[in-house]
């Protein structure tokens, strides 16, 4: 049996959830060593979604780390998706990103 839609989107959360947790638990070093996109596949709830792990400097010398979810949609034309994000300060710092700030940066 196909999981719901309801389902599918919890996982999509969970999962999303998860990255952004991983990466607010990474060392300044770590998370100013990240490369500005990063891309992977991975399968959730029998679903193909794509995971992007955006990364961009602020010119106060911040930087924003976006965790954004895609999943084809409409026969593979499209995407649907959704991003978080958290901003870390110079000494490390973290702070939760508002959807205005992803916004200015989703270009």
């Amino acid at each position: 049996m196909e999981p719901t839609r309801a389902q599918v989107d919890s996982a999509l959360l969970q999962e999303r959830t998860r990255r952004l947790s991983e990466l607010k638990s990474q060392s300044l070093n770590v998370l100013s060593a990240l490369p500005p996109e990063r891309s992977e596949k991975t399968d959730v709830s029998g679903r193909t979604i794509e995971f992007t792990t955006y990364v961009d400097r602020a010119h106060d010398g911040r930087f924003l780390v976006r965790v954004r979810s895609d999943e084809p949609w409409f026969m593979g034309l499209f995407s649907r998706g959704s991003t978080e994000g958290f901003w870390v300060s110079e000494n490390g710092q973290i702070a939760e990103a508002t959807d205005d700030d992803i916004l200015d940066f989703s270009g």
